[in-house]
């Protein structure tokens, strides 16, 4: 009588709702799934950063109010959320905006224009930016790489580091 390793079991229930567990027993989803690619509640993985072992980050660590100087944006677990952003005194834009996980963070799509003063921020309508959760000075921010790279705080949550002020 061979006996099943309960691994390989539970690698095969899943299967078939495109869930798939690794090796190291943590949940992930192939794209064709569209679990990760649509559910913020998933677990995405960190890239590798300076030797040390990816680490697994469930998407509700991004869910919260960001700021930095200037701008806010919210993340809500629906994989929804607003941005605003302010160009100087007189202009700014809000946006709708979407965001969903990947392998190394989040990506962001800006949806619609909600309000305009003056000549707005510069942003477009699916316009694409991605982001990662960093930590410097012992708090976790958000790293935002897009036309430029920016840090926002979520700082009831994490705390503010000087260069979200």
């Amino acid at each position: 009588m061979t006996t099943q390793n309960p691994f390989h079991r539970l690698r095969r229930s899943l299967a078939g709702v495109g869930i798939t567990v690794c090796a190291a027993g943590l949940l992930t989803t192939g794209v064709g799934a569209g679990i990760a690619e649509a559910n913020p509640g998933a677990v995405v993985q960190q890239g590798i950063e300076a030797g040390k072992v990816p680490v697994a980050v469930p998407a509700s660590r991004y869910v919260g109010k960001w700021t930095k100087n200037s701008a806010g944006l919210t993340l809500r677990k629906n994989g929804r959320g607003n941005i605003v952003v302010f160009n100087g005194a007189a202009n700014s834009e809000t946006r709708n905006l979407s965001w969903r996980t990947t392998k190394t963070g989040i990506r962001i799509t800006y949806g619609k224009r909600t309000r305009l003063v003056g000549q707005g921020a510069g942003l477009r309508t699916g316009q694409v930016v991605t982001a990662r959760l960093a930590r410097s000075q012992g708090v976790t921010y958000l790293q935002m790489a897009g036309r430029y790279t920016t840090d926002w705080c979520e700082r009831d949550r994490y705390g503010a580091i000087r260069t979200c002020n």
